[in-house]
This record gives C-alpha cells, sequence and structure tokens, in this order.
C-alpha cells in the first residue's frame, strides 16, 4: 500500500468500476437537459488553453462555453475547493510533480496548461479569478441567464444563483464540504428530487461521482432523468437510472468497496481491483458497517478483513490480515522455487488497520454529501498524521509504537550509514548484498542515499500495480487516471 520510498500508493484503476458498471445510452436518445452540473475541474482541461495570452484570454474561453451552454439549459458550475490539512494532499502531491506556484492575476501571461492545472496552488488562483470576473461582469449576467439560471458552486459555502442578471446566495444548499465531487453530487440529486420530471445531466468523468450518483439514485429512491456525460467529446454517455436499476444489489455497498480498493484518500492494495471487489460484493460480502459514523471500529475492521481476504481468494473465516498474508505466501512458495515479491501479498494487520480507518473516514463523507456539513469523524483518529508545517496530513502506514517488523529481522535487512554521501561504499551492508536501501535503513533510502541498487519511483509507480484497468488516460486531473492490466 506504500513505495519503497513511504509514499501511499495512489490508486491508478479507479474508472475501472465505471466502465464494468455503466449503462451506456445513444446520446441521440437522451433527452435534451433542463440542468447540466459542471465538474469544472474536468471542463478545464478540455477548453481551448491559449498559447500566448493572459489569464483574461482563457476566461474568455471559459464565458463563451458557460454561454453555449445556457442556451439550452441550466447550467450549475462546481469547482474544487483547497483546505488545510486535506486527505487529498498526498494525491494532490503527488499530481503536482515539479512545478512552480505562479502569482496569477487577470493581466498575468497564462502559463501553461500543466503549470496550473497540476498545481493546487497555480488552480486555486484560477479558480478564484474565474468566478470573481465573471460573477463581476453584469452585462454578461444579464445576457446570459435571461432564459436559465446560472449557479456557481465555488469557494464559499453558500452557491450563488444568478437568474435574468439578479444574483441571489441559496442558503438551502450551502455544503461545508471540500470535495468537488461530493459538491456536484448535492447539486445534480437535489435538482433530481426537486423535479421529478427533470432531465439532469452531469458534466463530469470522475470515477467517485459516478459511485454517489448511483449510490444516492437508488437510496434516494429517484425517478428523474440522470445521466453523465464526458466533457470529452465522443465518450459514452451513462444512464444513472439505469445503472442503478441494474445492479440494485450491489449499489448499497458501492461507495464502500470502491474506497476500500483505493481512492484519491485509501491507499490501493497490489492486485485488487475494481472487478475482485465487485465480483466478491456479488457473493454476498458485506461492507455495511463501513463509513457509519456510529459504528464499532473493530467491527468495521473484521468486516473489511474478510472482504479483502475473499478478494485475495481466502474465504475461510479470519480477523488477521496478516495470517491471509501468510496463507498466500505458502501458496505463492509452494508452486514457485523463487520467493514472491513481498508487494503482492496483501498487507500485515496493523498496515491494513490504518488503511480501513483511511476508508471509513472516506465514505463516512460520502454517506453525509446531501448534508451541509461532512462527518464528524476527525481524520487524525483515521489514518492520518497532521503535518503542521505544511498544514496537511499524512497517511500513517502503522500506529504509533508498533514496530515494522521484529528487531532482529531489521538488523539483517537495513544498513547503518550515516554520512551525507550515505551508501556510496562497500561499508553499506544493502550495497553490499547488491540490495536496495529502504525506509527502515537509517540512510532512509531515500534522495540522499547514493546505493545504485535503489529501486526508483518511476519504476514502481505503475509495474508494480497490475490493475483492473484496460485504458491508459494521460490527463493528471482530478478526473480518474487509469494503467493497462
Amino acid at each position: 500500500m506504500f513505495q519503497a520510498d513511504g509514499q501511499m500508493r495512489v490508486a491508478t484503476g479507479k474508472a475501472t468500476l465505471k466502465k464494468n458498471l455503466q449503462v451506456e445510452v445513444s446520446q441521440r436518445l437522451i433527452t435534451s437537459p433542463t440542468s447540466m452540473v459542471v465538474d469544472v475541474s474536468a471542463l478545464q482541461w478540455t477548453l481551448e488553453w491559449p498559447s500566448q495570452g493572459t489569464v483574461d484570454t482563457f476566461i474568455s474561453v471559459f464565458k463563451v462555453w458557460v454561454n453555449a451552454r445556457l442556451l439550452e439549459a441550466d447550467v450549475h458550475l462546481c469547482f474544487d475547493r483547497y483546505f488545510e490539512y486535506s486527505t487529498k494532499s498526498s494525491t494532490r502531491s503527488a499530481r503536482a510533480n515539479a512545478t512552480r506556484v505562479h502569482q496569477l492575476e487577470r493581466k498575468t501571461p497564462l502559463p501553461a496548461r500543466d503549470a496550473v492545472l497540476k498545481n493546487s496552488a497555480n488552480k486555486k488562483q484560477l479558480n478564484t479569478l474565474l468566478c470573481d470576473a465573471i460573477l463581476s461582469d453584469d452585462n454578461f449576467l444579464q445576457h446570459a441567464t435571461q432564459n436559465h439560471l446560472q449557479r456557481w458552486v465555488g469557494e464559499n459555502d453558500m452557491p450563488t444563483q444568478v437568474s435574468k442578471g439578479r444574483k441571489s446566495p441559496r442558503l438551502d444548499l450551502a455544503s461545508t464540504h471540500e470535495e468537488a465531487d461530493i459538491l456536484i453530487t448535492q447539486q445534480a440529486i437535489h435538482l433530481a428530487k426537486e423535479d421529478p420530471e427533470s432531465h439532469v445531466r452531469v458534466v463530469c468523468d470522475d470515477t467517485d461521482v459516478f459511485a454517489l450518483l448511483a449510490y444516492y439514485y437508488l437510496s434516494e429512491k429517484l425517478q428523474s432523468s440522470l445521466t453523465m456525460q464526458s466533457p470529452i467529446m465522443g465518450r459514452s454517455c451513462i444512464d444513472v437510472k439505469e445503472t442503478a436499476r441494474k445492479h440494485s444489489a450491489i449499489v448499497p455497498e458501492l461507495l464502500a468497496l470502491h474506497a476500500l480498493t483505493g481512492c484519491d484518500s485509501v491507499a490501493a492494495t497490489y492486485e485488487i481491483g475494481k472487478t475482485k471487489a465487485i465480483a466478491v460484493a456479488r457473493k454476498g460480502y458485506t461492507l455495511d458497517q463501513l463509513g457509519k459514523s456510529l459504528a464499532n471500529i473493530i467491527e468495521v475492521t473484521e468486516q473489511a478483513t474478510a472482504f479483502m481476504g475473499a478478494c485475495y481468494g481466502i474465504t475461510t473465516p479470519t480477523s488477521s490480515m496478516t495470517k491471509i498474508r501468510q496463507k498466500l505466501w505458502a501458496q505463492k512458495t509452494g508452486k514457485s522455487t523463487a520467493a514472491p515479491k513481498l508487494c503482492s501479498l496483501p498487507p500485515t494487520t496493523e498496515a491494513f488497520e490504518q488503511n480501513v480507518r483511511r476508508s471509513h473516514h472516506q465514505v463516512a463523507h460520502w454517506y453525509s454529501a446531501l448534508s451541509g456539513d461532512p462527518s464528524t469523524l476527525a481524520a487524525v483518529e483515521h489514518g492520518w498524521e497532521a503535518d503542521d508545517t505544511n498544514k496537511c496530513l499524512i497517511p500513517r502506514n502503522m500506529e504509533d509504537g508498533v514496530s515494522y517488523a521484529p528487531e532482529h529481522i531489521l538488523k539483517l535487512v537495513r544498513c547503518g550509514c550515516t554520512s551525507e554521501r550515505a551508501c556510496r561504499g562497500g561499508k553499506c551492508g544493502c550495497m553490499e548484498r547488491q540490495l536496495p536501501c529502504t525506509m527502515f535503513c537509517t540512510c532512509g533510502g531515500g534522495t540522499a542515499c547514493s546505493n545504485p541498487f535503489n529501486i526508483t519511483e518511476s519504476a514502481t509507480d505503475h509495474a508494480d500495480i497490475p490493475d483492473d484497468s484496460d485504458e491508459a488516460n494521460d490527463r493528471a486531473m482530478d478526473v480518474d487516471e487509469e494503467d493497462d492490466e
């Protein structure tokens, strides 16, 4: 669940869940929408990005797109929010790479798209400038909202609604949630409940949103038309109503199984993808305690252990992931003379418990999507620890005080190099044995370590995660990334 450098292994095959369950519908058969709920983060990746121009140039492009949609339907624009101490810190950090923070203003030359959209600080600035520029353009709003209303769900808790040029706050739709996925779902489900005759279209590619829409469509017993359409032309259109109906047996478990097998805030587990999780859910394994705020965490963990054990093919009842790990080790070594990769084994009980806590916290937030406030479960009590220097959350891979391995084992597999040029000579125990240094070593196995046998992050990021996905998506955004199986 964690890379050799200690970074959480981010799920890269999320879209398999959507691909396996979606019920597609031809766009020719879809009734024109009465309302469109737009994932602005996904939209920004598809709009023309001026190679020369200012931030104002991009704002003009955005205006043209919004104005065209307002000719046919109400438009609800949902923006990402960026909170301190966010559980999305790890995913956003992984996407940011080495992009630097710009100081953006409307007349600032527009940086490259990746430099803006892959960096949270830059993206937040762009979103603020977008909202301020358009909401202060009274002439544009007066003209564009004559026949259809426009709603802005941005960094403020209360959405701003504009109709016939008049702006008003929607107190009834106020939300303190951070995730755009939840804000999109809240808007779409509200519209579908408000008018059973409505035709709501969600413009979004995200698998989390797909799972949320299917779950709430079924749980709220909706009847209206609800579709999900990618902002990328030519991609399939999903009938959420038919998807929820067709898979009604597992939709109540959908959010829980999705989180437990890896999402933006929960580590992915080697070789356990969405296809396996769906198959296990169809066999009757449940996760109905995961995400319930009042559930006993011990019972939640036991249920999650049984589910993940079944994903690994172990159906014998057990409450210990370590025992499942031992059984898999015995199976793998019994079939081969070579030792299996450690990453191919299930996590230990202690490591798995932290991932269950992260899953529990995430699903609890999803289950509160239709309310104005997120779950009160504290992240620091559910698999996260606070980094007060950077004001972010770091995933905890083990409970404080728990050793990664017995001390006598650690002495066999770690070096004690401490110099500024660590692990350059034959005195390094790992290098002498042609082994890579790891987080267990005194050097930490990080960038300061000079061991030539170290496994680089680029070599392990995706190669170590055979998943169920069969499509690659090279856009690094808040839309899903996919890897070949």
